[in-house]
């Protein structure tokens, strides 16, 4: 059994409630975009696990579109959270094969994996979610682009000749991002961008949640592959994850990154406890990530995000 699998089964006899340190976890995005973020109340919270408020979200974003003739909450078609792709793509191209297995957990309406296919040429490009009207929107707007790129194109044999293959599309899957049915070991890069942080609420159920999520993607990421994860908490927010990878690594990993940053929070700290913490919270030495590259971006003057990358032993 690994070092997670042994972590949430513990979490799971015991009900142990975890500290509510998760004061700016919950984020959503109002209806100007994601320029401008809200904070919501622990009961709205809650509702971030809930299949049917991401049915009923997505539901009233296709009707906001189609009173807006197409312009949805940051006047296009997508629902964006947190930084756009070309913020983090330096990220993603250096520790995300192009020709390999990828996929984006807890997809959304997010542009993130089309775009990795199109512009990037990411071949094996997945996105998974568990709304179904979220599925059902992406299956169809992926399908109608791929039909208008060939409708545009000259004839097959031509196209062939003269402009190379058709880009990369995507497949989209209805799943459950803490249950996938997913083959193990089936990926070389899991991209998460706001699911993991969906999930950190104060609630105990939403914890284990999480547990269980960081145990997927243990199980579907390939021996040296990597794990990007895009969050708005900081490393002494975001032990939970933090907690899966090697205590010298991430020690070694927060204090070089801390010297890069610049107008950000007091790093020095997080980088020196994190260890410390989680000396005191397990005694079970087999954790299978090393913490290879965090970074911090800003977004205007108040939002600030972090890039974890987890590399799969």
């Amino acid at each position: 059994m690994s070092r997670l699998a042994a972590l949430l089964e513990r979490f799971t006899a015991s009900k142990l409630q975890q500290s509510c340190t998760f004061v700016n976890s919950d984020l959503t995005l109002n209806s100007n975009g994601p320029e401008h973020l809200e904070h919501k109340d622990s009961t709205e919270r809650s509702f971030y696990s809930s299949k049917n408020y991401w049915d009923s979200r997505y539901e009233q974003h296709d009707y906001n579109c189609a009173q807006n003739n197409g312009a949805g909450f940051s006047g296009g078609a997508s629902d964006e959270w947190y930084i756009s792709y070309s913020s983090f793509k330096h990220v993603i191209n250096t520790f995300c094969p192009r020709d390999e297995a990828a996929i984006v957990l807890g997809c959304g309406l997010s542009l993130l994996p089309r775009q990795m296919a199109v512009e990037d040429g990411y071949s094996q490009m997945w996105a998974v979610d568990y709304s179904t009207v979220c599925i059902q929107r992406m299956k169809r707007e992926e399908a109608l682009r791929v039909e208008e790129f060939q409708r545009r194109q000259r004839p097959a044999e031509d196209h062939q000749q003269v402009h190379g293959l058709q880009p990369c599309s995507v497949r989209y899957e209805e799943q459950d991002v803490t249950a996938l049915q997913l083959e193990d070991a089936s990926f070389s890069s899991v991209i998460d961008k706001a699911t993991l942080d969906s999930l950190m609420t104060c609630d105990e159920g939403d914890q284990l949640q999480a547990l269980a999520m960081l145990k997927e993607v243990e199980r579907i990421l390939s021996p040296g592959g990597n794990f990007v994860c895009i969050s708005h908490s900081p490393p002494d927010d975001r032990q939970i994850l933090l907690e899966q990878c090697d205590e010298e690594s991430v020690r070694e990993c927060l204090s070089s990154s801390t010297a890069c940053l610049t107008n950000s929070i007091p790093m020095t700290d997080a980088a020196a406890e994190i260890p410390l913490h989680l000396e005191k919270r397990t005694s079970m030495p087999d954790r299978n990530f090393i913490l290879v590259h965090f970074e911090e971006i800003m977004k205007g003057k108040a939002a600030r995000f972090y890039v974890y990358v987890l590399h799969r032993k």
